[in-house]
């Protein structure tokens, strides 16, 4: 997960190493698994950790309504899967 500024350095990074053979972006899909987890998510969070780890994570957990939904949601970062092929 990068914002947009920071994905376009990680590619400049890629460039001297790696040829980019596929560049997808799976924000959405991304958002939909996390609106179909929401309630597991909660439940291991609440029920299944300790009260003081659970409240650490609980906005960093990426389920519907946490704070990186939001930046998904709201387009300030994005998912983006790559397949690299090493330059020889």
């Amino acid at each position: 997960m990068r914002d947009k500024h920071s994905l376009a350095f990680l590619e400049s990074q890629f460039l001297p190493y790696f040829e980019i053979i596929k560049r997808e972006d799976i924000k959405s899909k991304v958002i939909r698994a996390q609106e179909k987890q929401v309630e597991h998510k909660k439940d291991i969070l609440r029920n299944r950790l300790p009260r003081f780890i659970s409240s650490l994570l609980e906005d960093r957990i990426d389920y519907k309504g946490s704070e990186i939904y939001d930046e998904l949601k709201n387009d300030d970062v994005t998912y983006v899967a790559y397949s690299l092929r090493k330059l020889l």
